[in-house]
């Protein structure tokens, strides 16, 4: 599975990324303008749906301009299902990821207590609590990232970096590109789940597996906003709570 992705130059993937980044923009602009009515199903979310849509579409036809076979990669994922391995690395990154977030916030906010409360406070995506925007949070957060993101990162990044510099650095800048994605106090956890997901890239050479993965990582992650809380505000007591829980989450990384 390597040598297809090794064939996506990564200066042709961030032109198309950003493309599409920007027809999101502009597309999401005229709409607005056009009919005010109509912004509470195609805002942002929306087009930022389509956006992702053409960025997936642009890697498949690569990859199948590049001889990869679907068929016969989505054949082997069934008959070698990772089940335990994914268990693990979810559980994981779901204790590293929330340690070091509240590790990160104590310690920004022992620098800074109002940044370190507004950091907290801010949301991955904006939801104005429409059924058109929960389905859309849905679709981007537990269905389109994951697979955009696993073919960008530990598809084309990952085996282009590997082709010059070698496994572990590869697994490495990925991992934080990956992590730098991510907003805020997500950084770290992000960037953990990044070289878990590239391990398992790297021993199953299979990306559906890491597909998969993430998917239910994504899904688990995001209950709270599709059960419907995405909508409430952290109170500044929430935030204090959660921040002295901050000092005991730095002591898992020391």
């Amino acid at each position: 599975m390597d040598k297809y992705f090794e064939k996506i130059t990564i200066p042709v993937l961030l032109g198309v990324y950003i493309l599409t980044g920007i027809f999101a923009f502009i597309a999401s602009e005229i709409s607005s303008k056009i009919n005010v009515h109509a912004q509470s199903i195609f805002n942002d979310n929306f087009f930022g749906i389509i956006s992702q849509v053409l960025l997936i579409c642009f890697i498949v036809y690569k990859l199948k301009k590049n001889g990869f076979n679907f068929k016969a990669s989505i054949k082997d994922f069934k008959s070698k299902p990772k089940y335990k391995d994914g268990l693990i690395i979810i559980v994981v990154h779901g204790i590293l990821a929330i340690a070091a977030a509240l590790g990160v916030a104590y310690i920004i906010y022992k620098i800074n207590p109002s940044l370190a409360q507004k950091m907290m406070g801010e949301k991955i995506l904006e939801n104005s609590g429409t059924i058109y925007d929960t389905i859309y949070e849905f679709i981007l957060v537990v269905i389109l990232a994951p697979i955009a993101e696993e073919l960008i990162f530990r598809g084309v990044i990952l085996n282009r970096l590997k082709m010059r510099w070698g496994v572990g650095p590869a697994i490495i800048i990925s991992s934080i590109l990956f992590g730098v994605l991510h907003i805020n106090l997500a950084i770290i956890g992000a960037f953990l789940f990044g070289v878990m997901m590239c391990i398992v890239y790297m021993k199953t050479r299979n990306i559906f597996v890491t597909m998969l993965i993430h998917c239910v990582n994504n899904f688990l992650c995001s209950l709270p906003s599709i059960h419907g809380s995405s909508t409430d505000e952290f109170t500044k007591s929430d935030i204090n709570d959660l921040l002295l829980f901050g000092k005991p989450a730095i002591a898992i990384f020391c």
